[in-house]
């Protein structure tokens, strides 16, 4: 480890260039501007589990492997790798040219040792890491989550500096995918202690071996002013893979509708949209690319006694006709008959393929109120509903809610929520019934699927079954596609038969980016932006 000392002239500079920086021919040299809705929670990749702090962590750090935006893996810090044959030992090789820096000048190597003290970290219950759990295949992972044995026996060690092997408990075939994902990036432990409990909580605090590193982090809650992060191009990580734009800056923008606007004024470069707006960005010669990604549907809070029965949320669900509500869905909006989008694919199928379109029951209002009369439910009782403010989801709810009532004489209160109170509300449980999005971090089936296991903070006020959390770690393990397909669409007929999740439509998601710019990396996915290849040619 060393620290390098720059004249503050050239600090002064970095900040400078920014607004009148222009790209060359090779499109380089250009600082690419995105909006985001919230302040980052933290960027500490193990603690980190916000849609903000992920999109930041993946151009701030690197793990053992990348995601092209084909969805194909590459290298990252391992230059390759080995998997034993029975699929429980993985041995990986760094590279030695990988370096550690932040604002501060701080320098150090990247070693496999970074890896393992960010594995025992990840496991160690004092941590809290929200997505634990997605790495409980890992050697001895849970029996260190649940404070049984010492975060030192987990199955995470180095041969060398260069060298990392990781061992399993049981194979997990998509193992690999879960290695580009943030609880999997290194963590230096010596910078660690050193930030004295602040570690990716601010910019003097946060390390990188990625693409960029973060120079300025400013947040006034009271403000809708002057909040923004600022990255720079990380010039040791450059020396060995190009980083074409000079940086990076993050404009915290809550007011979501005016992103289009804010695009198309070229106060950013890219921007996701729906499709509504998908005609006129196209018409302006923007690039788009359309992805069927997102289920939208119903959960039922459990800690209520007549949400937790299932004769109520069957009755519920048989009492909802898509075609009611289909016909006035906005571009990019389908009724969903599953809960598996379109877009997730098995090699290169799709896997409504193997699944089959429809899995849901049929609308019948006579079989719904059969089911209904079982329930003890008082008839004045109204029951709590909240919805995003976003893609007109009470346009469409109000159908479903005026089938209930007609036909059911349930009745409930639809309250629209901004993103703040909307997640909080979700967090605290304070809901009787909630419309929320699926979506998957990787290409599988299992990552959307996962989200009902009795382990995913997804599932806290979700229905639960044991007999899911089997059925998927066995479908990790099949080596038969067909087999694999087989287990996957059990699981989405349990959920479906008990209606712990409702679906009622797919959403497709447009990444839309400048008619001038170029390769920004978008995971239809995860939702994460890499900007390390961005270019712009205006």
């Amino acid at each position: 480890m060393k620290l390098r000392q720059l004249p503050l002239l050239l600090m002064a500079i970095f900040l400078i260039i920014p607004l009148t920086s222009c790209s060359s021919k090779d499109g380089s040299g250009v600082v690419f501007k995105y909006d985001i809705p919230n302040n980052p929670q933290n960027l500490d990749p193990q603690s980190a589990s916000d849609y903000e702090s992920l999109l930041i962590i993946e151009n701030v750090f690197e793990g053992l492997l990348r995601v092209k935006d084909d969805g194909k893996l590459t290298e990252g810090m391992a230059i390759n790798y080995n998997v034993s044959d029975d699929g429980l030992k993985y041995e990986f090789t760094l590279r030695e040219d990988a370096l550690w820096i932040d604002k501060n000048e701080f320098e150090a190597p990247v070693t496999a040792h970074d890896f393992v003290f960010a594995f025992k970290r990840l496991f160690d219950p004092t941590t809290n890491a929200p997505l634990a759990s997605k790495f409980y295949c890992i050697k001895n992972a849970k029996r260190i989550h649940d404070g049984k044995i010492n975060r030192d026996e987990v199955g995470v060690y180095a041969d060398g500096d260069y060298k990392l092997i990781i061992e399993l408990d049981y194979p997990n075939t998509m193992f690999l995918n879960q290695l580009v994902t943030a609880p999997a990036m290194p963590c230096n432990e010596e910078y660690f202690y050193n930030t004295s409990g602040r570690y990716g909580l601010d910019a003097r605090s946060t390390p990188s071996n990625g693409a960029f590193y973060l120079t300025i982090w400013n947040y006034d809650r009271w403000s809708n002013t002057n909040n923004h992060l600022v990255l720079r191009r990380n010039y040791e990580y450059a020396k060995r893979i190009p980083v074409y734009p000079f940086g990076l800056n993050f404009f915290i923008t809550k007011d979501t509708d005016t992103y289009v606007e804010r695009f198309t004024d070229k106060q950013t470069n890219s921007v996701v949209a729906t499709g509504e707006d998908i005609d006129k960005l196209t018409s302006l010669g923007h690039n788009v690319k359309g992805y069927e990604n997102t289920t939208w549907g119903l959960i039922f809070n459990s800690d209520n006694e007549v949400m937790a029965n299932k004769n109520l949320r069957n009755a519920l669900s048989l009492c909802t006709d898509r075609t009611a509500f289909s016909a006035v869905l906005n571009d990019g909006l389908k009724a969903a008959y599953g809960i598996i989008p379109p877009n997730v694919t098995m090699l290169d199928k799709e896997f409504r393929d193997y699944a089959g379109d429809s899995i849901v029951p049929d609308f019948s209002y006579k079989k719904a109120e059969k089911l209904f009369a079982k329930v003890r439910v008082d008839d004045l009782e109204s029951f709590r509903v909240i919805l995003p403010q976003s893609l007109s989801h009470i346009d469409y709810f109000s159908y479903i809610a005026q089938q209930w009532q007609k036909n059911l004489n349930f009745f409930c209160t639809i309250e629209e929520l901004d993103d703040i109170s909307y997640q909080r509300a979700l967090t605290s449980g304070d809901y009787d019934i909630a419309l929320v999005s699926l979506t998957g971090d990787y290409n599988s089936p299992e990552a959307f699927l996962s989200k009902f296991t009795t382990t995913d903070i997804f599932n806290k006020y979700g229905q639960k079954n044991s007999k899911i959390d089997s059925i998927l770690k066995d479908a990790t393990k099949e080596e038969d596609i067909m087999t694999s397909a087989d287990s996957y669409k059990k699981v989405e007929k349990i959920i479906i038969d008990e209606s712990m999740f409702i679906p009622l439509y797919y959403q497709t998601e447009y990444f839309v980016q400048s008619k001038d710019v170029a390769d920004i990396e978008y995971n239809s996915f995860s939702k994460s932006i890499f900007f390390g290849n961005a270019k712009s040619f205006d």
